[in-house]
């Protein structure tokens, strides 16, 4: 039995509702299922706030307007004006799997196994996935009398029986999405990530570098950006379970990815008509920012790049989300949440398909800010007070913060997460005063107050660099991390540094890597 301790500050409970992206309908269809005789919600005013959690994929920092983009975001910049618009917005890792498990868990990887030295994320192979002993945002508010709906991707694993650690198994009541990122599941298995391991350990480094050349041209074309439909299979999910113990699994098909996404909006939008009388938590895991991008024909080539293209239908989507509470009544009872898995996968770039983190430096699978400062918007109409702001705030902090925001009994183990509610309702000072860079099993950096310390720079390529001296910057008033001010503040570097070491030798023996586990090499 999963065990949970009260929430120390269930007094601040204000009429909200946070909001997550997910529901049923016809993929070619954006009308949304309103009843124009009975639109508004029943509920009352003092009602346990709905949520809704909005994740993107490989998005940036400056991906949308309102923090300096390029291509045009006004549903998305809508939710920036109205809501906390956070400058220094951290995920709990520069890659997908860990960042998403740190988002659910409120936990870092080395207390959950979800981490790897080798892999970096979890595979369509992997026998592994999120444990069934770590409590989820979805439970934890589940037990507090909310509906749980999934929408999009999971990438927390499957298992060896296809279903064993899905959305279903872990919180939610309806999961209707897609296992991994949708640049697995090849149509052709000779493409796999799996097969270029395995080539690479076997020495056969000629036949790996074809292959990965292979498919680059099939994931972002490099005259359009675009990838090449079909060449992908990857399975949809559509399983219920009833908070009981039973599950119905079960995949329906094979993913439309041009449509994939205008049909996961179309449910979220039935889904909140359909429940506005009752509180739900629901998280839309929007998948099309990240490569190959495939858009349907009513975004393709609106902008003059693939990513454009994207952004603007991302953005549409999350708007029609938007209309819809509004539409029912339930806007001001309900708390959005909008962020990313880590920053830009700028590997693409040249190709137009992939984002922006300016003022940051680099993006995914780097432990420079562009990698894990990403956008970070938390609306609630008449709550949270809106403008931008520079406190500190994680991925990780949702959890705690949601069970003080919804009444919620936190679950009894060791966050790494801060409840960061007063910050949000009253403007604060953050609880969360520190961050650590975690990547591939390693403490790469360090944050504390406005300085960074850096112990190892990792680049597109996966290539790691140990520093012998550690890197020290102010990313307050540099941001781009230009100027190790090592030399110059000494004193700082060491405190820092010192900080750090306590932090990382306050976990002790960690957990095994989940997703090492059958990769080959590793040994697990």
């Amino acid at each position: 039995m999963k065990q949970f301790k009260k929430s120390v500050l269930a007094s601040l409970i204000i009429a909200a509702t946070v909001t997550i992206v997910g529901c049923d309908g016809d993929a070619n269809n954006d009308t949304p299922n309103i009843d124009n005789t009975n639109a508004t919600s029943t509920r009352a005013a003092t009602d346990k706030p709905n949520v809704i959690v909005v994740f993107l994929d490989d998005a940036g920092f400056a991906d949308i307007t309102a923090n300096g983009g390029k291509y045009e975001t006004p549903s998305i910049d809508k939710l920036a004006i109205e809501g906390a618009n956070f400058s220094s917005f951290y995920t709990s890792s520069p890659v997908c799997s860990p960042s998403r498990a740190g988002l659910i868990t409120g936990r870092l990887g080395q207390r959950t196994g979800m981490y790897g030295f080798t892999a970096g994320v979890l595979f369509e192979e992997s026998p592994e996935g999120l444990p069934q002993s770590e409590v989820t945002i979805p439970e934890m508010l589940r037990d507090n009398g909310y509906d749980t709906i999934m929408l999009g991707k999971w990438h927390l694993g499957i298992g060896a029986d296809k279903f064993e650690h899905t959305p279903n198994h872990h919180g939610f009541n309806e999961w209707y999405g897609i296992p991994t990122s949708h640049d697995m599941f090849w149509t052709d298995p000779n493409n796999s990530s799996a097969n270029v391991y395995r080539l690479m350990l076997s020495g056969q480094q000629q036949e790996a570098q074809e292959l990965m050349a292979k498919r680059s041209f099939l994931m972002a074309n490099p005259d359009t950006g675009y990838g090449t439909e079909g060449s992908w299979s990857v399975p949809v999910y559509h399983s219920f379970a009833d908070g009981q113990g039973g599950f119905d699994d079960n995949i329906v098909g094979i993913m439309d990815q041009p449509n994939f996404t205008k049909d996961m909006t179309n449910r979220a939008v039935d889904y909140i008509a359909e429940n506005k009388d009752k509180p739900f938590f629901m998280y839309v895991a929007y998948h099309q920012s990240h490569v190959p991008m495939i858009a349907t024909e009513d975004f393709a080539g609106k902008t003059d790049s693939a990513y454009g293209d994207i952004m603007l239908e991302t953005d549409y989507s999350v708007g029609r989300i938007m209309d819809q509470l509004e539409a029912q009544g339930i806007d001001e009872n309900t708390i959005v949440i909008l962020s990313s898995d880590n920053g830009p996968w700028l590997l693409w770039e040249q190709q137009g398909a992939a984002g922006n983190a300016y003022p940051y430096s680099d993006g995914k699978w780097s432990t420079w800010e562009g990698g894990v400062s990403v956008p970070g918007l938390v609306r609630w109409p008449g709550q949270i007070s809106p403008g931008k702001t520079d406190a500190m705030m994680s991925t990780l902090d949702v959890l705690p913060t949601l069970a003080t925001l919804t009444g919620s009994d936190l679950p009894d183990v060791e966050l790494d997460g801060f409840d960061v509610s007063e910050t949000l309702l009253y403007g604060v000072e953050s609880a969360r005063t520190f961050m650590p860079y975690y990547y591939t099993g390693e403490m790469q950096a360090y944050r504390s107050g406005d300085w960074k310390v850096h112990f190892i720079i990792s680049d597109l390529s996966g290539k790691k660099t140990v520093l012998e001296t550690p890197r020290l910057v102010n990313v307050k008033t540099d941001p781009s991390e230009q100027t190790d001010l090592a030399e110059k503040f000494p004193l700082i570097l060491e405190q820092v540094v010192a900080e750090s070491t306590a932090y990382h030798d306050s976990f002790g023996v960690w957990k095994t890597p989940l997703f090492d586990v059958g990769v080959p090499g590793t040994g697990l």
